[in-house]
């Protein structure tokens, strides 16, 4: 596996889990995190509070951040050769 050799752009890492995003989701406070993890962090924490800017997360709205799975899912298909997984749409 090549992925060491390969840098992560790092706004396609999901501030919770340090991973890359496999279906971004934007809260209302404007940061977008992956769904799976946001959704453990307000479901399991009880938390109200979005991570990065500890502002209350008005609602549970979680918006897809299309444009941005697109990037990565572009960025993942060029880097297929290092070991980079094209992560499937949700």
């Amino acid at each position: 596996l090549l992925m060491d050799e390969v840098e992560v752009p790092p706004f396609f890492l999901c501030p919770i889990s340090l991973d890359i995003m496999k279906d971004p989701v934007t809260v209302s406070t404007g940061i977008t995190y992956d769904r799976e993890s946001i959704e453990k962090w307000i479901l399991s924490e009880k938390n109200s509070a979005c991570p990065v800017t500890k502002q209350v997360i008005s609602d549970s709205d979680l918006t897809p951040n299309i444009t941005l799975r697109r990037l990565i899912q572009s960025w993942c298909s060029i880097n297929a050769s290092y070991g980079i997984e094209r992560f499937p749409t949700p």
